[in-house]
């Protein structure tokens, strides 16, 4: 169910903010209202199942999206239901009341380095959401940003780390860059931040600088190349002090999961109702 959708008090944004139920079956999310040119990113699975997973957009339109979990192909198994956050904003550049900015856009990713330009003049770097948003080619890869600069970023997608051809097709890929700070978007607070490198293969606790009165929507991806194994972010435990996160490596080649500390950024939003 839709639990946060929001208008600007600058009317040049327009966001919706949502939780949902995801499996591995394709589900269509519809839009609170319609968007000309969406971009739309998602947040890190919630983890009611242990196994490494991957989170999928495709066939966006001006009314809504479909969403599934794609299990890595070496997992025989489908994956069980999990809770994802998504976000919707019309593609452009937005300035917010205090001056922050943010950016939404879109870029093509392959398994080569993508690099990206970002259009906003940003006076401090970003935090940097991603989510691959098309279904080219149905094998589970994770996407991961290369350190993040205030004038851009790379981008790289990466396979399972056993297979008999390291191949992928490309796929579009959209993008959130929001200004780190704290803030209210007309009645939505919201915070946004880059850890420390902190954030291993065992659960860490992230705390919340801002004071929340409800459980707020969590989007969060990684920032830092400390190591490029195949990985996606989990979370758990969000609350209005804060959650934990974990990075999470495919299991294709052996069991060994063990991952170096690396930065992540998030964005934490307040669940509000339509406006």
């Amino acid at each position: 169910s839709t639990t946060a959708s929001q208008a600007s008090l600058n009317s040049s944004l327009r966001l919706e903010a949502g939780e949902i139920a995801v499996t591995s079956d394709w589900r269509r999310v519809t839009f609170a209202t319609t968007y000309q040119q969406p971009m739309v990113v998602t947040g890190p699975a919630s983890m009611k199942d242990k196994a490494p997973v991957t989170v999928r957009l495709r066939n966006i339109t001006t009314t809504g999206f479909e969403i599934c979990l794609i299990p890595w192909p070496y997992q025989r198994t489908a994956h069980g239901g999990e809770t994802v956050s998504y976000l919707v904003m019309e593609r452009g550049s937005h300035t917010l009341a205090d001056g922050s900015r943010i950016e939404a856009g879109s870029f093509t990713g392959s398994i080569g380095l993508s690099t990206v330009t970002l259009k906003s003049s940003f006076t401090r770097t970003p935090v940097l959401l991603t989510t691959i948003t098309s279904c080219n080619d149905a094998e589970a890869i994770s996407g991961r940003v290369l350190p993040v600069a205030k004038t851009g970023f790379n981008y790289t997608f990466r396979v399972q780390e056993r297979r008999s051809s390291r191949v992928h097709a490309n796929e579009t890929v959209h993008y959130v860059a929001w200004e780190s700070g704290t803030g209210l978007i007309g009645t939505a607070r919201f915070e946004t931040a880059v850890t420390t490198p902190s954030i291993t293969s065992a659960w860490t606790s992230v705390a919340l600088q801002s004071t929340f009165k409800q459980s707020p929507l969590l989007f969060a991806d990684i920032q830092s190349s400390t190591e490029l194994d195949p990985a996606t972010l989990r979370v758990q435990q969000t609350s209005t002090k804060g959650f934990q996160a974990m990075v999470q490596e495919e299991q294709s080649q052996d069991r060994e999961m063990t991952h170096r500390a690396e930065k992540i950024g998030y964005l934490a939003i307040d669940p509000v109702s339509v406006g």
